[in-house]
């Protein structure tokens, strides 16, 4: 490699790492495509985190029923 070469290599090493980046500014319609595309990852992960809150409601108040109807039994034995 000439000298000239392993310098080109070495900025361009140098830009990467310092975060440089070389494509184009982005125009604002790709910006809009961005944001739109964000919003819609995060509305469906907002339906996600809510069918998995629900979720987990249901099951804890199956157990509280579950939990009342063994205390219930258990105090009716005793009696």
């Amino acid at each position: 490699m000439t000298k000239v070469r392993r310098a080109a290599a070495l900025l361009v090493t140098i830009a990467v790492l310092a975060g440089c980046d070389r494509s184009p500014p982005p125009t604002a319609a790709e910006e809009v495509r961005v944001a739109r595309a964000m919003t819609r990852m995060n509305a469906e992960q907002l339906r996600t985190d809510n069918v998995a809150s629900a979720k987990k409601a249901h099951a804890d108040a199956a157990r509280r029923e579950a939990q009342l109807a063994d205390d219930r039994r258990a105090r009716s034995i005793a009696d």
